[in-house]
């Protein structure tokens, strides 16, 4: 206790940083697991210093491909509205291939399974959300009050949709 260091975990989740999005759909995303560390150093039982580090690690195959497969579907859905709003699916897919995907550190350390899936549910919707709005803009007005960007894009596509058919008929 008169010499040493108490070291302790202060935040650990998992990290994916900019990189395009046609990269990720290529099959090669890049994310990390990451742990933050704190090291107290002490004399005497006096703290002398702290540091902090973090500590990154390669995801495992798993995470990466499930990930992949949130980000594919999220891609996909947009690529298949862009034909009822009118918007060519080439324009789409070279704007979706060029996307950078940033969604940064996400926490994870200490969440029960269901506030796991609930942060994960956020970080997603919002990165959906940023994503629609960059492929397709100009949908603000069509929001309701309580909705995702994401949400509105897939509504009014489909509104638009239906009402062609019918008019089809």
């Amino acid at each position: 206790n008169l010499f040493g260091a108490k070291t302790s975990i202060k935040g650990q989740g998992f990290n994916i940083g900019g990189q395009s999005l046609g990269g990720i759909l290529g099959g090669n995303l890049s994310s990390q697991y990451y742990t933050d560390v704190e090291t107290k150093r002490k004399f005497l039982g006096i703290t002398t210093g702290t540091s902090r580090d973090t500590y990154y690690s390669e995801t495992d195959q798993l995470f990466k491909s499930q990930i992949s497969l949130v980000f594919k579907g999220m891609a996909d859905s947009i690529k298949a509205v862009a034909p009822a709003l009118g918007i060519s699916t080439s324009l789409v897919t070279d704007k979706l291939n060029n996307f950078v995907v940033d969604i940064g550190r996400v926490a994870t350390d200490g969440l029960s399974q269901e506030d796991l899936q609930k942060r994960l549910t956020a970080v997603f919707s919002a990165f959906g959300d940023r994503l629609a709005s960059s492929i397709l803009p100009g949908f603000e007005k069509f929001q309701k009050v309580g909705e995702g960007y994401y949400e509105t894009v897939v509504r009014v596509s489909s509104g638009v949709e239906q009402a062609s058919g019918l008019l089809d008929n």
